[in-house]
């Protein structure tokens, strides 16, 4: 193979690898910063699922007992915010403060959005009235 040959191949390369989805890089876990709580914990992972699919999975500790709480992809440059999973409603901790979220996420998905949040509903209830930001993690951060 000659010099224009290799050239070649390496600009095919570069052009197919910037084509490609860059969410694959989003694999690990991260600690996610506390709002509301001094004990409170959180952390959220994100793996390798079906082809094209990311899982997330957040466990939490020393929560609000039996209560709601929904996760929310956030794009602030974009002033949006998507809630993950809405079938689900999010999840809702033990008589201890405790729980574990778990849902798939597209990888374009994903790709569109710079944080991932948990909000506690003081109600109950998965609404937006007294929603607040109980955790929150750059996906950046993550992996």
């Amino acid at each position: 193979m000659n010099a224009l040959g290799i050239a070649l191949g390496l600009a095919l390369a570069a052009a197919v690898a910037l084509a490609l989805p860059q969410v694959s890089a989003y694999a690990g876990s991260t600690e996610m910063e506390s709002f509301l709580w001094e004990d409170s914990r959180a952390e959220v992972e994100i793996t390798d699922a079906a082809e094209g699919e990311k899982e997330i999975t957040i466990r939490a500790d020393d929560l609000m007992p039996d209560s709601m709480y929904t996760v929310w992809l956030v794009s602030e440059e974009r002033s949006e915010a998507e809630m993950v999973s809405p079938k689900e409603h999010g999840f809702r901790t033990d008589s201890e403060g405790n729980g574990v979220f778990t849902a798939l996420v597209p990888e374009e998905e994903l790709g569109r959005w710079e944080r991932i949040e948990v909000a506690w509903h003081p109600e109950g209830a998965p609404t937006m009235e007294g929603m607040q930001t109980a955790f929150s993690a750059g996906i950046e951060a993550i992996g």
